[in-house]
């Protein structure tokens, strides 16, 4: 793969990485095209494509922010009392996959001080890390799989139950974040082609059943969904997004890290 094919195949990826860290979209997408920019005019290097050197040009034009962009973090929950370096380190290794050692590599910090500033940053999602979710959905195939995938994140599912199930009835735990999955047709559930309701139908009833002791965020996923919050605690998610391990589990961080 030749470089530009890294930077194209990659691009999602550091785009996503520049505005959450940055708090603006703007800011992020100017950070990205600075980076490459920057990266290209540089003499590339040889052999295969890095993707960590790209994160790395990328991560240093966000170091040149110098906090410029600190009030962008104001609807982003506890997420504006981390410092740029914590965020950063919080997506590379939560949202991007990266080990710590690569995390370093990619901020030039040394590994030591990168486990200590994630333990820092943690420590403000303590009653959010490992999640502990609540399943409401009509189709069972497809709460089984997303708990699945919860568990083997390392996450724990308390309950899941039908969508027509009386919440009055049922005995649920307390979750620090709940997951509705709309009706669809069950003989095309399993390739998520099917046409999903709304599933925030359920969504008042559930937050009265719970009750205030639950502040965790929701993510409601249907057919025609934005794929972002539509307020400070809940979350759209096209129902595709199930089956596709990576995207549900940027939602499920950024539904985490940047709720109220």
């Amino acid at each position: 793969m030749m470089w530009a094919d890294a930077i194209e195949s990659n691009l999602d990826r550091l785009r996503r990485y520049a505005v959450l860290a940055s708090g603006s979209l703007s800011a992020g997408d100017n950070v990205v095209g600075s980076a490459i920019e920057t990266f290209l005019s540089q003499e590339v290097p040889s052999g295969a494509p890095d993707v960590e050197i790209l994160f790395g040009h990328v991560d240093k034009e966000l170091r040149s922010l110098n906090g410029s962009a600190a009030g962008a973090f104001s609807g982003f929950g506890r997420w504006k009392l981390l410092d740029p370096l914590e965020r950063r380190l919080v997506l590379l290794v939560s949202m991007e996959g990266f080990s710590c050692k690569e995390a370093g590599r990619i901020c030039e910090t040394p590994v030591s001080q990168v486990k200590a500033r994630l333990a820092r940053a943690q420590m403000r999602y303590a009653d959010r890390f490992p999640a502990r979710v609540g399943l409401v959905g009509a189709n069972e195939m497809m709460r089984e799989k997303v708990g699945l995938f919860l568990k083997r994140e390392g996450h724990s599912v308390l309950w899941s139950i039908g969508e027509r199930e009386d919440l009055t009835d049922a005995r649920l735990g307390l979750p620090n974040i709940v997951v509705l999955i709309g009706r669809s047709d069950e003989t095309e559930a399993s390739s998520c082609r099917g046409r999903m309701k709304s599933g925030c139908s359920h969504l008042p009833a559930l937050r009265e059943h719970l009750g205030p002791a639950f502040a965790g965020p929701v993510i409601v996923a249907r057919s025609e969904a934005s794929g972002d919050r539509t307020d400070d605690r809940v979350w759209e998610v096209p129902v595709a997004d199930l089956c596709d391990a990576d995207n549900f589990r940027r939602t499920l961080y950024k539904a985490l890290l940047f709720s109220a």
